[in-house]
């Protein structure tokens, strides 16, 4: 009894002495905060996105204790999944996981700009640069938006406006090359081009019929598709647009003895891309008029009609 007594007493002793040691190296502490990190990891904050009911247990038979709504801060502390459904313990109580998102959007990287752009489509804005932020407004297809701030995050980037935010892959920018590119030629005299797309933008420029423009971006707004030029905004119905078979397609027969020039654009005084011979046969997918005279389109580039003779 003595020996075993003796045994404890010298446990005990050797205990304190690694205490002591540790507790003079500063070593417990950081070994108590070790112990601590695994749980502090599994907290997370969340936001309720609407009315939320909080129980006493994870079971949906347990008693209510508190109910809160949109907007409400939690901190959440562990989950438990019960058949399927993933509950999470707060210090409100049990809620069930649905209808949260984070507290803050991680941003990974924001400055400031001054950018001119217009909506692609209805689009939303949001209070924060996340489409699980509350939405704050919705903007028409085709609307100015001023862009003071761009912020770079998972869903990538976004727009900062004086109302709220909107994901720049729904903006267009002026003078940037869009999804709708192309190239198209007027197809009428006093071709209205614009400072913004819409039926109630300012005239800017009247342009003649058969002039060639680069067509950057198309926006559809009402019952129109609306390009952005260089000379500025133009409804589409009033451009061909190169490639596609317009109302006055046709086979046409080169009956001229010279080589007949196929242009970039309608006009004498275009670059040459290339010559169709005597006898040649051509499909023209569209004509229009250039100062008097039609010129046709062959997928490749205009050639004078009246060089031409229509089968």
């Amino acid at each position: 009894m003595k020996k075993l007594s003796l045994r404890i007493f010298c446990l005990l002793l050797c205990l304190g002495m690694v205490l002591t040691c540790l507790c003079g190296c500063g070593k417990l502490a950081d070994l108590l905060d070790e112990l601590k990190k695994p749980a502090e990891q599994q907290k997370e904050t969340l936001l309720l996105d609407g009315a939320t009911d909080f129980y006493a247990q994870p079971n949906w038979d347990a008693p209510i204790v508190a109910t809160y709504y949109a907007g409400y801060e939690v901190v959440c502390h562990q989950t438990l999944e019960q058949n399927g459904t993933v509950w999470v313990q707060a210090d409100e109580g049990w809620f069930v996981l649905h209808g949260t998102r984070p507290v803050r959007v991680e941003i990974l990287n924001r400055e400031s700009c001054n950018i001119l752009g217009y909506s692609i489509d209805s689009i939303p804005m949001y209070d924060e640069p996340a489409t699980y932020c509350t939405m704050v407004a919705r903007v028409e297809p085709g609307e100015l938006l001023e862009i003071t701030e761009i912020a770079e995050t998972a869903e990538g980037p976004w727009g900062m406006t004086a109302v709220g935010w909107v994901n720049m892959d729904s903006v267009y920018q002026e003078g940037t090359v869009g999804s709708h590119h192309c190239f198209g030629v007027t197809k009428e005299n006093n071709v209205s081009f614009c400072d913004m797309p819409g039926w109630q933008a300012t005239d800017v420029e009247l342009v003649a019929s058969g002039m060639r423009f680069e067509i950057l971006e198309q926006i559809f707004i009402g019952d129109s598709w609306w390009g952005y030029t260089s000379s500025g905004w133009v409804c589409m119905d009033s451009i061909y647009q190169e490639g596609t078979q317009g109302e006055h397609a046709c086979l046409t027969k080169v009956i001229d003895k010279t080589p007949l020039n196929v242009r970039l654009a309608p006009g004498t005084d275009n670059e040459i891309l290339n010559k169709l011979r005597y006898g040649d046969y051509v499909h023209i997918l569209e004509q229009v008029d250039r100062d008097g005279s039609a010129w046709g389109y062959t997928g490749e580039g205009w050639i004078f009609m009246d060089l031409t003779e229509i089968q």
